[in-house]
């Protein structure tokens, strides 16, 4: 019994071994195939098909903005800037009434202020 279980025990073992060396060439494989850089990629997109190395494209850049706006968008865009600070300059001036707070029983609760003195 113990000869047929260190049999299995042998085989498992060295099956185990080859798998994992065969996973490990394997890998390195694929890294030199992705480092090496005579590698030419092709078929990347259909529309690309005929562009050759150093064909010149169209590209955009949509982080730039144009000086030379549309007036009307230009003014709008300065309309829309005013309304909101005067937006911004209102809430500014919200009071909180100073601060009291109502609970639900209708009990209303005012804030200490600094001038007030707690006797105890």
């Amino acid at each position: 019994m113990t000869l047929l279980f260190n049999i299995i025990f042998i085989i498992t073992s060295i099956l185990l071994g080859v798998g994992a060396v065969m996973l490990i060439v394997r890998n390195i494989i694929d890294i030199n195939k992705l480092n090496n850089p005579k590698t030419i990629l092709k078929n990347l997109h259909p529309e690309l098909e005929n562009v050759q190395t150093g064909d010149e494209l169209m590209t955009v850049n949509f982080g730039e903005e144009k000086e030379d706006q549309d007036p009307l968008y230009k003014s709008l865009k300065n309309r829309i800037n005013e309304l909101n600070d005067e937006l911004d300059d209102e809430d500014e001036d919200d009071d909180d009434d100073g601060g009291d707070v109502v609970d639900k029983n209708g009990y209303v609760y005012r804030p200490l202020e600094v001038e007030q003195k707690l006797d105890f």
